[in-house]
Protein backbone atom coordinates (compact mmCIF):
# COMPACT_ATOMS: atom_id res chain seq x y z
CA UNK A 1 0.00 0.00 0.00
CA UNK A 2 1.06 3.38 -0.86
CA UNK A 3 1.51 6.32 1.32
CA UNK A 4 -1.18 7.96 -0.45
CA UNK A 5 -3.66 4.87 -0.17
CA UNK A 6 -3.26 5.61 3.61
CA UNK A 7 -3.42 9.01 4.14
CA UNK A 8 -6.99 9.04 2.07
CA UNK A 9 -8.11 6.24 4.52
CA UNK A 10 -7.24 7.86 7.68
CA UNK A 11 -9.11 11.40 6.20
CA UNK A 12 -11.76 8.86 5.89
CA UNK A 13 -12.16 7.02 9.00
CA UNK A 14 -11.73 10.65 11.11
CA UNK A 15 -14.72 12.04 8.48
CA UNK A 16 -16.74 8.84 9.62
CA UNK A 17 -15.90 9.49 13.54
CA UNK A 18 -16.69 12.80 12.96
CA UNK A 19 -20.38 12.19 11.16
CA UNK A 20 -20.88 9.25 14.03
CA UNK A 21 -20.60 12.05 17.14
CA UNK A 22 -22.82 14.49 15.44
CA UNK A 23 -20.12 17.01 14.37
CA UNK A 24 -19.21 20.45 14.84
CA UNK A 25 -22.87 21.61 13.94
CA UNK A 26 -24.27 18.84 16.91
CA UNK A 27 -22.09 21.20 19.11
CA UNK A 28 -23.36 24.54 17.71
CA UNK A 29 -26.90 23.09 18.43
CA UNK A 30 -26.11 22.50 21.77
CA UNK A 31 -24.57 26.08 22.29
CA UNK A 32 -28.01 26.88 20.93
CA UNK A 33 -29.71 24.85 23.38
CA UNK A 34 -27.45 26.98 26.37
CA UNK A 35 -28.76 30.15 24.65
CA UNK A 36 -32.00 29.32 25.49
CA UNK A 37 -31.52 28.09 28.61
CA UNK A 38 -30.00 31.88 29.52
CA UNK A 39 -33.51 33.24 27.88
CA UNK A 40 -35.32 30.99 30.21
CA UNK A 41 -33.30 33.00 33.39
CA UNK A 42 -34.50 35.90 31.48
CA UNK A 43 -38.55 35.27 31.78
CA UNK A 44 -37.23 33.90 35.38
CA UNK A 45 -36.49 37.81 36.72
CA UNK A 46 -39.51 38.93 34.90
CA UNK A 47 -41.27 36.70 36.96
CA UNK A 48 -39.83 38.49 40.31
CA UNK A 49 -41.11 41.81 38.22
CA UNK A 50 -44.57 40.06 38.78
CA UNK A 51 -43.99 40.04 42.41
CA UNK A 52 -42.89 43.38 43.37
CA UNK A 53 -45.82 44.59 41.05
CA UNK A 54 -48.07 42.49 43.60
CA UNK A 55 -46.57 43.78 46.61
CA UNK A 56 -47.21 47.31 45.43
CA UNK A 57 -50.93 46.49 44.54
CA UNK A 58 -50.86 45.26 48.66
CA UNK A 59 -50.23 48.98 49.60
CA UNK A 60 -53.67 50.15 48.08
CA UNK A 61 -54.70 48.62 51.29
CA UNK A 62 -53.53 51.72 53.02
CA UNK A 63 -56.60 53.31 51.61
CA UNK A 64 -58.39 51.27 54.35
CA UNK A 65 -57.12 53.89 57.00
CA UNK A 66 -60.09 56.14 54.83
CA UNK A 67 -62.59 54.42 57.37
CA UNK A 68 -60.65 56.61 60.14
CA UNK A 69 -63.11 59.59 58.58
CA UNK A 70 -65.52 57.06 60.76
CA UNK A 71 -64.88 59.46 63.49
CA UNK A 72 -66.59 62.29 61.97
CA UNK A 73 -69.20 59.75 63.12
CA UNK A 74 -68.87 61.77 66.29
CA UNK A 75 -70.41 64.70 64.93
CA UNK A 76 -73.51 63.02 66.19
CA UNK A 77 -72.61 64.54 69.54
CA UNK A 78 -73.52 67.65 68.25
CA UNK A 79 -76.82 65.96 68.02
CA UNK A 80 -76.65 65.40 71.63
CA UNK A 81 -75.46 69.02 72.58
CA UNK A 82 -78.66 70.07 70.48
CA UNK A 83 -81.17 67.92 72.00
CA UNK A 84 -79.44 68.89 75.77
CA UNK A 85 -79.94 72.66 74.64
CA UNK A 86 -83.13 71.48 73.59
CA UNK A 87 -84.17 70.12 77.56
CA UNK A 88 -82.50 73.46 78.68
CA UNK A 89 -85.13 75.23 76.68
CA UNK A 90 -87.42 72.93 78.03
CA UNK A 91 -86.77 73.67 81.03
CA UNK A 92 -86.50 77.13 80.64
CA UNK A 93 -90.35 77.32 79.33
CA UNK A 94 -91.24 75.42 82.06
CA UNK A 95 -89.69 77.41 84.90
CA UNK A 96 -90.92 80.63 83.01
CA UNK A 97 -94.58 79.30 82.80
CA UNK A 98 -94.72 78.85 86.37
CA UNK A 99 -93.94 81.86 87.36
CA UNK A 100 -96.01 83.55 85.23
CA UNK A 101 -98.94 80.94 86.58
CA UNK A 102 -98.08 82.17 90.00
CA UNK A 103 -97.58 85.96 89.08
CA UNK A 104 -100.99 85.34 87.74
CA UNK A 105 -102.44 83.67 90.52
CA UNK A 106 -101.05 85.93 93.22
CA UNK A 107 -101.98 89.41 91.09
CA UNK A 108 -105.72 87.76 90.98
CA UNK A 109 -105.51 87.31 94.69
CA UNK A 110 -104.21 90.76 95.36
CA UNK A 111 -106.64 92.67 92.68
CA UNK A 112 -108.73 95.20 93.99
CA UNK A 113 -111.95 96.63 92.67
CA UNK A 114 -111.07 100.33 90.85
CA UNK A 115 -113.26 102.07 93.70
CA UNK A 116 -111.42 99.91 96.35
CA UNK A 117 -108.20 101.23 94.72
CA UNK A 118 -109.04 105.20 94.51
CA UNK A 119 -110.17 104.82 97.94
CA UNK A 120 -106.95 103.30 99.18
CA UNK A 121 -105.00 106.18 97.47
CA UNK A 122 -107.10 109.04 99.13
CA UNK A 123 -106.43 107.32 102.44
CA UNK A 124 -102.79 106.98 102.58
CA UNK A 125 -103.23 111.00 101.00
CA UNK A 126 -104.97 112.04 103.71
CA UNK A 127 -102.73 110.50 106.51
CA UNK A 128 -100.14 112.14 104.40
CA UNK A 129 -101.75 115.06 104.94
CA UNK A 130 -101.87 115.54 108.09
CA UNK A 131 -98.09 114.72 109.06
CA UNK A 132 -96.85 116.99 106.36
CA UNK A 133 -99.07 119.78 107.90
CA UNK A 134 -97.96 118.50 111.23
CA UNK A 135 -94.47 118.93 110.28
CA UNK A 136 -95.20 122.78 109.25
CA UNK A 137 -97.08 123.76 112.50
CA UNK A 138 -93.76 122.27 114.58
CA UNK A 139 -91.66 125.20 112.90
CA UNK A 140 -94.54 128.36 112.91
CA UNK A 141 -96.90 127.61 115.27
CA UNK A 142 -96.27 130.46 118.02
CA UNK A 143 -98.94 128.11 120.65
CA UNK A 144 -98.06 125.32 122.74
CA UNK A 145 -101.13 123.60 122.27
CA UNK A 146 -100.71 124.30 118.63
CA UNK A 147 -97.36 122.52 118.76
CA UNK A 148 -98.57 119.56 120.93
CA UNK A 149 -100.97 118.86 118.82
CA UNK A 150 -99.12 119.21 115.61
CA UNK A 151 -97.03 116.77 117.04
CA UNK A 152 -99.84 114.41 118.27
CA UNK A 153 -101.04 114.48 114.23
CA UNK A 154 -97.66 113.44 113.09
CA UNK A 155 -97.09 110.55 115.56
CA UNK A 156 -100.83 108.90 114.65
CA UNK A 157 -100.79 109.14 111.08
CA UNK A 158 -97.77 108.45 110.54
CA UNK A 159 -98.49 105.11 112.20
CA UNK A 160 -101.74 105.16 109.99
CA UNK A 161 -99.69 105.53 106.89
CA UNK A 162 -97.77 102.72 107.59
CA UNK A 163 -100.73 100.64 107.79
CA UNK A 164 -102.31 101.88 104.96
CA UNK A 165 -99.10 101.27 103.30
CA UNK A 166 -98.82 97.65 103.99
CA UNK A 167 -102.24 96.79 102.81
CA UNK A 168 -101.54 98.53 99.26
CA UNK A 169 -98.30 96.40 98.90
CA UNK A 170 -100.56 93.62 100.24
CA UNK A 171 -103.20 94.46 97.68
CA UNK A 172 -100.93 95.29 95.24
CA UNK A 173 -101.80 99.01 94.39
CA UNK A 174 -98.81 101.65 94.07
CA UNK A 175 -99.63 104.79 96.04
CA UNK A 176 -99.32 108.50 95.07
CA UNK A 177 -96.07 109.57 96.10
CA UNK A 178 -97.63 112.94 98.12
CA UNK A 179 -100.63 114.91 98.93
CA UNK A 180 -102.97 115.48 96.74
CA UNK A 181 -103.37 118.82 94.80
CA UNK A 182 -106.05 120.24 97.19
CA UNK A 183 -103.73 119.69 100.56
CA UNK A 184 -101.00 121.04 98.40
CA UNK A 185 -102.83 124.27 97.84
CA UNK A 186 -103.43 124.30 101.57
CA UNK A 187 -100.18 123.76 102.44
CA UNK A 188 -98.34 126.58 100.50
CA UNK A 189 -101.11 129.04 101.82
CA UNK A 190 -99.83 127.88 105.77
CA UNK A 191 -96.67 128.55 104.52
CA UNK A 192 -97.41 132.50 103.62
CA UNK A 193 -98.50 133.13 107.30
CA UNK A 194 -96.94 133.44 110.72
CA UNK A 195 -97.87 133.73 114.13
CA UNK A 196 -101.26 133.88 115.56
CA UNK A 197 -102.78 133.89 111.86
CA UNK A 198 -100.81 130.64 111.29
CA UNK A 199 -102.20 128.74 114.41
CA UNK A 200 -105.98 130.05 113.96
CA UNK A 201 -106.00 128.19 110.09
CA UNK A 202 -103.77 125.36 111.11
CA UNK A 203 -106.51 124.65 113.77
CA UNK A 204 -109.01 125.25 111.44
CA UNK A 205 -108.06 123.78 108.13
CA UNK A 206 -105.60 121.02 108.78
CA UNK A 207 -107.13 120.55 112.75
CA UNK A 208 -111.00 120.65 111.82
CA UNK A 209 -111.21 120.89 108.02
CA UNK A 210 -109.26 117.99 107.04
CA UNK A 211 -110.43 116.01 109.75
CA UNK A 212 -114.17 116.27 109.01
CA UNK A 213 -113.13 115.12 105.48
CA UNK A 214 -111.19 112.09 106.88
CA UNK A 215 -113.76 111.19 108.86
CA UNK A 216 -116.28 111.14 105.92
CA UNK A 217 -114.02 108.59 103.29
CA UNK A 218 -113.43 105.94 106.14
CA UNK A 219 -117.16 105.96 106.90
CA UNK A 220 -117.38 105.90 103.07
CA UNK A 221 -115.00 103.11 102.82
CA UNK A 222 -116.93 100.91 105.26
CA UNK A 223 -119.88 101.69 103.59
CA UNK A 224 -118.78 101.11 99.93
CA UNK A 225 -115.87 99.12 99.90
CA UNK A 226 -115.94 95.85 98.39
CA UNK A 227 -112.89 94.65 100.28
CA UNK A 228 -113.14 93.39 103.52
CA UNK A 229 -109.09 94.00 104.72
CA UNK A 230 -109.68 97.69 103.14
CA UNK A 231 -113.07 97.84 105.69
CA UNK A 232 -111.20 96.60 108.37
CA UNK A 233 -108.41 98.78 108.56
CA UNK A 234 -111.27 101.94 108.11
CA UNK A 235 -112.99 100.79 111.01
CA UNK A 236 -109.48 100.77 113.21
CA UNK A 237 -108.85 104.12 111.97
CA UNK A 238 -112.40 105.76 112.60
CA UNK A 239 -111.87 106.44 116.45
CA UNK A 240 -108.59 108.10 116.08
CA UNK A 241 -109.32 110.19 113.11
CA UNK A 242 -112.79 111.26 115.63
CA UNK A 243 -110.89 112.32 118.55
CA UNK A 244 -108.21 114.39 116.25
CA UNK A 245 -111.43 115.88 115.27
CA UNK A 246 -112.99 116.76 118.74
CA UNK A 247 -109.09 117.74 119.90
CA UNK A 248 -109.28 120.43 116.71
CA UNK A 249 -112.15 121.69 117.52
CA UNK A 250 -111.47 122.04 121.04
CA UNK A 251 -108.22 123.98 119.80
CA UNK A 252 -109.91 126.64 117.52
CA UNK A 253 -111.63 129.01 119.86
CA UNK A 254 -108.49 129.35 121.43
CA UNK A 255 -106.57 130.38 118.64
CA UNK A 256 -109.32 132.54 117.42
CA UNK A 257 -109.22 134.72 120.53
CA UNK A 258 -105.42 134.49 120.36
CA UNK A 259 -103.72 137.75 119.82
CA UNK A 260 -101.03 138.06 116.95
Amino acid sequence: MTSTSLYRMTVAAAATALALAGGPGAWAQTGSSGGASGAAGTTGSAGTTGTGATGSTGSTGSAGAMGSTGTTGSTGSTGSASSTTGSTGSGTAAAGSSNTRSGTQAGAASQLDRGDRQMIEDLAQANMAEVDAGKMALEKAQSAEVKKFAQHMIDDHTKALGEVQALATAKNVKLPDGPGPVAKTKATALKAMSGNLFDKEYAKRAGVGDHESTVKLLQKIQKNAKDSDLKALAGKMLPTVEHHLDMARQMAPSTSSAKS
